[in-house]
């Protein structure tokens, strides 16, 4: 099998936003999309979608694309599981192009929620995803032997954070407060008089790369799946990276400034 793109599979759980429209607004998103649908198969596909949600399910990603497979294509179809992404690519692009301002709306407030979290959530979330193990232990058999599941809870797992001190440090500052923080340490930069010439140029305009390429990852995230704590972590490591370059260079050249002056002052002294 040839390697390919499944971004269909994963555009499915950015769908969970249907559910939230009424059926009226659904049926006339999907009437838009299966009109300029991608390809043939993925026209097919919309009224599987309609029907999904018109019985009050939420859609799951691999019980939908078993549902594909089998509306699409006959069993002994050769490539069968490869044609099915394909389709499922299909549909994605046409709920992508041309865009629709139900799906972008909802992308938009997904990507303020993002901007909203602190560290401490994002750390909270991985320890929920843990527990997650104990209401799935039928279909989870090969964790039981893990040691982090053993002897242990889920009300124990989801305690340590409240135990270590480390965990509540970042529980304050949102990602939109850390922004503002680089902000202010941006500004200095640049405001500083007698900056070192194209390095500190060089590496403003890399700071600001670094974090507007984090956004653009969050961002995108937002558009083309569900967004979870754990992968707004690129935005806030981007954003850590540029800020520390950023202070780094200003005490760079202030230290520089001073030692220039101290240098100054004792040959002046010594004449």
């Amino acid at each position: 099998m040839q390697f390919h793109s499944r971004i269909g599979h994963t555009f499915l759980w950015r769908l969970q936003f249907l559910k939230d429209l009424s059926r009226a607004e659904r049926d006339q998103l999907l009437d838009r999309v299966q009109a300029h649908a991608r390809s043939p198969e993925a026209a097919r596909l919309v009224p599987v979608l309609r029907d999904t949600f018109d019985r009050g399910d939420a859609i799951s990603a691999q019980v939908f694309e078993n549902q594909a497979r089998t509306v699409l294509f006959a069993p002994t179809t050769k490539h069968r599981g490869e044609r099915a992404d394909e389709a499922l690519n299909a549909l994605a692009l046409s709920f992508l192009l041309p865009p629709n301002p139900e799906h972008l709306g909802e992308a938009r407030a997904d990507f303020h929620r993002a901007r909203l979290m602190t560290l401490g959530d994002i750390a909270q979330f991985l320890f929920a995803t843990t527990a997650f193990y104990w209401d799935h232990q039928d279909w989870m058999v090969q964790c039981a032997g893990l040691v982090t599941f053993r002897g242990t809870s889920p009300a124990a797992i989801l305690a340590l954070p409240s135990q270590h001190r480390y965990f509540r440090l970042g529980t304050t500052f949102t990602y939109n407060r850390c922004l503002m923080l680089w902000l202010v340490a941006l500004l200095a930069l640049v405001l500083l008089p007698r900056r070192r010439g194209r390095g500190a140029k060089r590496l403003i305009f890399y700071a600001i790369s670094l974090t507007f390429t984090g956004l653009a990852m969050t961002a995108s995230t937002c558009v083309l799946g569900e967004l979870l704590p754990r992968y707004t972590l690129p935005m806030w490591e981007l954003l850590w990276i540029s800020l520390f370059l950023i202070v780094g260079t200003f005490l760079d050249v202030v230290c520089d400034r001073v030692a220039a002056r101290h240098h100054k002052q004792v040959g002046v002294v010594s004449r």
